[in-house]
């Protein structure tokens, strides 16, 4: 079969009424070329027509147009209930691609034992490109669509049973007040991303033809993100938005030209978290001005951080009704991510695009972002497209029947298994599905159906050679969590519920806390036990210098002529240092090398001490728990910083150590310490000269 190529002749272009006149007024008299030119057709093509009706009176009983089927490789029935097969496979989201419908069109074609399958086909395994232009051709009502990705749970949750719950707590709501149900006072509050690199990929450029890659300046590889939080209304209102910034403080400079009257916060990640959620709904009662007496319904999805019992009891107090949408369900639920945040963040990027040509060289950072999600709100926050949200979703105007059964056949994939069937029916792979070819199955399925395999021969399916997709029953001996669901979290009973699942996880984290304390007690003691056992002093410097240096002792020569024959009496090494705790250095034996303090290290005080061995070191360490009877304090150790020989930092993991008071050679001034953040770990002790000891 040829390819979509322009036609070059005008054979077989005629049609069968013109044939057919050609035809009478050939037999009437006229020469066959007169007769062709009069009607434009071939006058060769005329000569064979009339050779095939010498014998026929009725040309109506005669085909009289061209027949380019006899190459057909599918049958009409098998080519529909193919088409049919393709639609469900992508209306349940395991679409298939071009090269998965030819390789099907193979498997197709040898199940049902056609006869004229191409060689070609079985040489690569698959169909022609050639048929599958001209299924395509056959059936324009398919086409090639690039698909948006769908989680399994969203396919899951977004079944008839839960929207139609959905739907009935919605109208219930909607009846409480004559402002809910006529739309003037019903929001939308969700939060989206917007970074300091914008997306680029929707974006195309013109550049020279043939071009393998082509670039596009950006700030960075990844960005730093900053939530957005939008509200809008039913009556095609958007509120300011809220702007969440990573950082620990929030400054006045992060919102420069933003949308007026923002409400600018920040936390660590720029995440919104439930501490400042309460900032946001206290922003959004002062511009709705909602109160008992003229309360707002505020839809929004079901995120922890939304609902804790401080956001609930502000609600109820300013008339907040509070109305959480399904879980895994707002791609079709929630207004804004239905018809607003799209062309949001498609004008988010071209305002990116704007701004790196106009700053050449530069670094977008979070003190632009403000500019450009005023510039993208006022492009995509137009009353057209809120209107159109909340109308895409149903709740205004109300209507319960906005979403067709064709978009639930997704969830169909993880139903239960459907029951069996009655009076020893055979269902083969159906699932449940109608399709366009399910008239064919029920006469080859359904026994009852009269025998019509003399006129209709039986085909086989395509849901017989690849049954549609449907997941097995999961065999799970977990305790399954609480299933989350559209709710009033404004009302008491939920709100009661509320309160008592965050007592719960409070008792729940205080215990933890608890177990981890005792843990870190538990392991602070051994180690203090372990250390004093091994540490344990014998009163080294109540020794006198003789004993503590029996190491180097020198036997004294008793004349000058034995001078040359004195004998050095020395220990060997494994007698001079086993026990380093008798071993004390010549580094401390100078009454000039450190001052003795005058008084005892108490708890957070700053200490040099001695580990003693064949080179001995200095650790300056801060005083924990004061000196306990046996003599040993409980010390935290720092590390001396190569950037200073005053300076010292405390280490990631913390050496806690327990230390005799005899190992204490002096007691530290108070040190200073940095004004920022970074530098609070690092002390420094200015007017203290460390460069006689061997630091550690």
């Amino acid at each position: 079969m040829p390819r979509s190529k322009p036609r070059k002749t005008t054979k077989g272009a005629f049609s069968p009424q013109s044939m057919k006149n050609a035809l009478l007024d050939v037999r009437s008299g006229m020469k066959v070329r007169s007769a062709a030119k009069k009607h434009q057709v071939d006058h060769t093509t005329l000569s064979r027509y009339m050779k095939k009706a010498k014998d026929v009176e009725d040309l109506d009983s005669l085909s009289l147009s061209p027949n380019y089927a006899t190459r057909q490789v599918f049958s009409k029935e098998i080519e529909d209930s193919l088409a049919g097969y393709v639609l469900e496979c992508g209306h349940m989201g395991y679409g298939l691609t071009a090269n998965d419908i030819r390789k099907f069109a193979l498997q197709l074609a040898e199940a049902n034992n056609i006869p004229n399958i191409p060689k070609a086909w079985k040489e690569k395994k698959e169909a022609g490109e050639d048929w599958f232009k001209g299924f395509m051709a056959r059936h324009p009502h398919l086409t090639a669509r690039k698909p948006e990705q769908c989680s399994i749970a969203r396919a899951m949750a977004f079944n008839k049973e839960n929207i139609s719950r959905y739907f009935d707590k919605l109208e219930e709501v909607l009846k409480r007040h004559p402002s809910f149900s006529n739309g003037s006072r019903v929001y939308n509050l969700d939060e989206t991303g917007t970074t300091t690199v914008g997306e680029t990929k929707k974006m195309k450029v013109i550049c020279e033809k043939g071009v393998k890659q082509v670039n596009q300046i950006k700030s960075a590889e990844r960005g730093t993100l900053v939530s957005t939080c939008c509200i809008i209304g039913a009556n095609g209102t958007m509120l300011p938005p809220v702007m969440v910034f990573p950082r620990v403080k929030f400054t006045n400079n992060m919102v420069i030209n933003a949308y007026p009257g923002t409400l600018g916060l920040a936390t660590k990640n720029g995440w919104m978290i439930a501490e400042i959620f309460v900032k946001v709904i206290e922003h959004f009662i002062q511009h709705t001005q909602s109160s008992k007496e003229n309360p707002t319904l505020l839809i929004l999805d079901n995120v922890s951080s939304h609902l804790t019992i401080e956001v609930v009891d502000l609600c109820r107090k300013h008339g907040v009704v509070l109305f959480t949408l399904p879980p895994h369900t707002t791609h079709k639920t929630q207004p804004l991510d239905v018809a607003v945040y799209g062309p949001f963040q498609a004008a988010y990027s071209r305002a990116y695009h704007n701004w790196t040509i106009a700053h050449p060289a530069e670094v977008c950072s979070i003190y632009h972002i403000a500019g450009l999600v005023n510039e993208a709100l006022c492009k995509a926050g137009t009353p057209a497209n809120i209107f159109s949200a909340f109308r895409a979703t149903g709740i205004h105007p109300f209507n319960n029947d906005i979403f067709k059964d064709v978009e639930f056949v997704p969830s169909n994939v993880t139903d239960n298994p459907n029951p069996p069937p009655l009076n020893n029916e055979e269902v083969d792979g159906t699932d449940g599905h109608v399709g366009l070819n399910s008239e064919v199955e029920q006469q080859e399925d359904d026994p009852g159906l009269p025998d019509n395999s003399q006129t209709t021969p039986v085909i086989t399916t395509p849901r017989k050679v690849r049954p549609l997709p449907k997941a097995q029953p999961k065999a799970t001996t977990r305790k399954p969590r609480e299933k989350g669901r559209c709710r009033v979290a404004t009302d008491t009973p939920e709100k009661n519920q509320i309160e008592e699942k965050a007592e719960a996880k409070k008792k729940k984290e205080e215990e933890k806390e608890q177990r981890r304390k005792a843990r870190e007690a538990k392991n602070l003691e051994k180690i203090i036990n372990d250390h004093s056992k091994t540490r344990k002093r014998k009163g080294a410097f109540s020794k006198n210098n003789e004993t503590a240096k029996k190491g180097r002792k020198i036997a004294q020569p008793t004349s000058d002529s034995e001078s040359d024959d004195m004998e050095i009496l020395e220990e060997s090494e494994d007698e001079r240092w086993e026990g380093d705790e008798d071993y004390i250095s010549d580094a401390i034996d100078d009454d000039n090398t450190v001052k003795p303090f005058t008084k005892l290290p108490e708890e957070g005080d700053h200490i040099l001490v001695i580990f003693r061995g064949k080179e001995d070191r200095h650790f300056v360490g801060k005083v924990l728990k004061e000196k306990d009877e046996e003599g040993d304090l409980e010390v935290t150790y720092y590390r001396h910083c190569d950037k200073g020989v005053n300076k010292f930092s405390l280490p990631n993991v913390p050496d806690l150590k327990s230390v005799h008071i005899n190992d204490v050679i002096a007691l530290l001034p108070k040190p200073s310490v940095g004004a920022t953040r970074r530098q609070q770990d690092i002390i420094c002790f200015n007017n203290y000269d460390f460069s006689m000891f061997r630091l550690g």
